[in-house]
């Protein structure tokens, strides 16, 4: 089994999916290894079964490596790293970065409200 698998399990994930419109996890980096079974498209396979679309927010993502991530269930990545700059500068701002990111990608949700 692999570790998120056990991880979603433990957690009861499947139990948790009932009335979700939306999954967002997130991942220090997201690239081809992800598509391996890291823990985003762990939480993809499981919540692409319940036919609920995920979303997720990363420091940092290699798009080019992430080619069928639709079709895995993945919709949207949200990397949090800002400005183009080494993670040795990128980590003091990461805070900062992440709270900005997720309050731009929650105002983007809420204009789909019904």
């Amino acid at each position: 089994m692999s570790g998120i698998d056990g991880v979603l399990d433990a957690a009861g994930f499947e139990t948790m999916l009932g009335g979700c419109d939306l999954v967002i996890t997130g991942e220090g980096r997201i690239d081809a290894q992800s598509l391996r079974g890291k823990v985003v498209f762990g939480v993809c396979r499981r919540a692409k079964k319940a036919g609920i679309p995920v979303c997720a927010v990363v420091g940092d993502a290699l798009d080019d490596q992430l080619d069928g991530a639709d079709e895995r269930g993945l919709c949207a990545v949200f990397p949090i790293n800002r400005r183009a700059v080494p993670f040795s500068e990128a980590r003091l701002t990461a805070k900062d970065d992440l709270r900005y990111t997720v309050r731009n990608m929650l105002s983007f949700l809420k204009a789909f409200e019904r």
